[in-house]
């Protein structure tokens, strides 16, 4: 191997190692946020069972509904309802930037369970900012993008022969080239997908930044300016009261502007005020172009402005196609399995890397360690996940809040990577992580379908959960297969120290 061909992979080993978890953290729960709506509903299906002939209340009259329920601020944003949803969300911020996010039910405008209730929610928040404070966690999931863009590129370009890697996968041969083919498979049928993923990332992770460019290089670092230039000058509130003009003509010309346009967003600045402004922002379908917006005056209802990303040059357009690409603006469910088939694949390749990268250190280093924990989190992840799933179907059965979704993820994940610790290999840990997720899974599901919810959205949901649950069955039976032809430990060798902590008594290539 020539010496660029060794640099380029080092280069993608170090990037790997250093990213490898956070990476798949991302991408599991971005996975899980792909069916956000549907698990919104699979949370709380009782509430739609007495409204589902009822049609979807206007936006203006859910705006009116949510003040009458205390929703009193005056600069907010409604989230309209997207395909299938039966929820609209309603944000605002206070004089703190406290967020403050309500679900409401579009048949009856009642406000449901707050954000930090809900569990799609929280894997949406786990996808987009790691749980970490705004901005920071949106600019670390964005450069984490850009890792996974990089990892491509040079993964790539560090191979002779790429094109090999398309039909190329020895099981039968020693454990490394398993690794290794395993996860060149993945990679060579994942590369657009992973292309996307990670370009559109980071594109909108680093969005804020991006502004901050712009601002920087054409308005002299203004970024006011640069932010009027895009989307509008800030309104001049009058501090006088006055009505509010109703939605409906402003939704017909924004139909008209831009035919086909599904319309996504309302957002108010200075909602019963004589100078208040309406921005209603969605994406026009038939150009796969979101950000489409047009401001009016919220008391007369006049056309101001609007922004359209597809006349801002290549930039803008690319820009607006990739909110479309990553966040599947295409409203059909077909779609969104099929991106969460090839989000499974991108697992799979991450987790093959890890095992490569693995096997290649000598146990007792740093790296060693670091990686042995990644795979031991990767691993505990789902599981933990299965846990807020099965408690949401018990909070149901037992007429009981539901309980706060971070306390009891961290504390499942603990417990999870508590049995994966002791474990004597990585098999035997992919075994009982795989056994884990099953029973969780088969439980979660057998409580929703025990409570006969005659809902098509809720029985599709259970569907998936057994079918995931029997896949991770057919994992652990496959591994217990393979595990017993391998001596077992000593229950004191189990009970002394995790593994973590311990050296492994062999290095023989074993084949899985």
């Amino acid at each position: 191997m020539s010496q660029s061909l060794r640099t380029i992979n080092s280069s993608h080993i170090a990037f790997g190692v250093a990213c490898g978890l956070l990476l798949f953290a991302i991408s599991w729960f971005g996975l899980l946020s792909l069916f956000r709506s549907e698990l919104m509903i699979w949370q709380h299906p009782a509430i739609q069972l007495d409204e589902q002939n009822l049609q979807p209340l206007s936006p203006d009259v859910l705006i009116q509904r949510a003040r009458e329920q205390g929703f009193l601020f005056n600069e907010f944003r409604l989230e309209l309802a997207r395909g299938e949803d039966r929820f609209a969300q309603i944000l605002a911020q206070d004089e703190n930037k406290r967020l403050h996010e309500r679900f409401l039910d579009v048949h009856t405008g009642k406000i449901l369970q707050a954000p930090e209730q809900s569990i799609a929610d929280y894997f949406w928040q786990w996808h987009t900012d790691l749980l970490l404070p705004k901005p920071w966690g949106r600019y670390l999931v964005g450069l984490l993008g850009v890792a996974l863009f990089y990892l491509l590129i040079v993964g790539i370009f560090g191979q002779r022969k790429f094109g090999r890697s398309y039909l190329t996968w020895r099981r039968d041969k020693s454990k490394r080239l398993w690794f290794s083919d395993g996860h060149r498979f993945f990679g060579a049928w994942l590369a657009p997908f992973q292309l996307l993923m990670g370009f559109s990332g980071a594109l909108l992770g680093l969005a804020g930044l991006l502004l901050g460019l712009i601002a920087l290089v054409a308005f002299d670092g203004d970024r006011h300016k640069a932010t009027a230039a895009l989307f509008g000058e800030e309104p001049v509130l009058q501090q006088q009261k006055a009505p509010m003009a109703p939605l409906a003509p402003m939704f017909e010309q924004f139909e008209q502007i831009w035919p086909g346009s599904k319309i996504e967003r309302v957002e108010y600045h200075g909602y019963g005020d004589a100078g208040g402004q309406v921005h209603i922002r969605g994406t026009w379908l038939a150009r796969w172009a979101a950000m489409q917006e047009m401001h009016f005056d919220a008391v007369t209802g006049e056309h101001l402005r609007q922004t359209d990303f597809t006349e801002l040059g290549s930039g803008g357009y690319l820009y607006s196609l990739a909110v479309t690409l990553h966040l599947v603006r295409f409203y059909q469910p077909i779609v969104k399995i099929f991106y969460a088939l090839l989000t499974f694949g991108l697992l799979a390749l991450m987790l093959f890397g890890v095992l490569l990268a693995l096997d290649k250190r000598r146990s007792g280093e740093f790296s060693w360690h670091w990686l042995r924990c990644s795979y031991w989190l990767c691993l505990a992840m789902p599981s933990a996940s299965a846990v807020l799933l099965l408690d949401a179907q018990l909070a149901q059965l037992w007429a009981r809040a539901v309980s706060a979704p971070g306390p009891l993820f961290w504390l499942s994940l603990s417990f999870a990577i508590l049995a994966l610790m002791w474990t004597r290999s990585h098999r035997q840990a992919l075994q009982r992580a795989a056994g884990m997720l099953a029973i969780l899974l088969a439980a979660s599901a057998a409580l929703s379908l025990s409570q006969g919810v005659a809902d098509p959205i809720v029985l599709a949901v259970d569907i998936g959960l057994l079918l995931l649950a029997l896949f991770s069955a057919g994992i652990y039976w496959r591994m217990r297969r393979v595990l017993a032809t391998t001596p077992s430990p000593s229950f004191l060798s189990l009970i002394s120290l995790p593994a973590f902590f311990t050296k492994p008594k062999t290095q023989q290539k074993e084949i899985p």
